[in-house]
């Protein structure tokens, strides 16, 4: 039992050090200044990150602000004819974006298909030709160069025609996805 009541008064001891020590570290430590008054300035500096001229004020003297009040509103030439150009820039895009989404005039592809009709046109005549070239050059009655000559303006007309038919495709196609996308 006297071991119970020596344990007690050493617990009872320890705690009353404790909260001594406690007290004491607390007292010595620094109290917060508070500072009461009124701040009078002659003129104040207000920065903005965008260039101008101040058009007009919304508050007055002795007026309380708080976080997020509207002070001032700038009036800036340069900026609004920039948002002038960007509006006229967004016009043109949504223009191109349009024709680009409209694909190919009809006329174009009529065109294109009037190219191709009288590529294959001049191709057929150009074959007939070389035919017939070729015949009398084997009989001896032309000679080579004559029939390279033909054979020749064969291969380029048949080079047309094969232009003219990638034309005529394209034109069917309309924009490229690329172009649509730029847009």
């Amino acid at each position: 039992m006297n071991n119970k009541i020596l344990y007690a008064i050493i617990g009872l001891v320890i705690s009353v050090a404790l909260w001594v020590s406690w007290t004491f570290y607390r007292a010595y430590q620094p109290k917060p200044i508070v500072l009461q008054g009124e701040v009078d300035a002659q003129t104040y500096s207000i920065g903005s990150k965008l260039a101008g001229r101040i058009e007009k004020i919304f508050v007055k003297k002795g007026d309380m602000l708080k976080r997020d009040d509207i002070v001032f509103r700038i009036s800036s030439p340069e900026v609004e004819a920039k948002l002038a150009q960007a509006k006229a820039a967004e016009g043109v895009a949504k223009a191109q974006k349009n024709q680009a989404d409209a694909g190919t005039r009809k006329e174009k592809i009529k065109a294109a298909q009037e190219q191709y009709n009288k590529a294959k046109a001049a191709e057929a005549l150009m074959k007939t030709t070389y035919e017939r070239i070729e015949k009398l050059y084997k009989q001896g009655v032309v000679s080579q160069q004559k029939r390279d000559e033909v054979y020749t303006k064969y291969k380029a007309a048949k080079y047309d025609s094969n232009a003219a038919k990638e034309m005529l495709d394209m034109a069917h196609a309309g924009a490229r996805v690329e172009v649509k996308e730029a847009a």
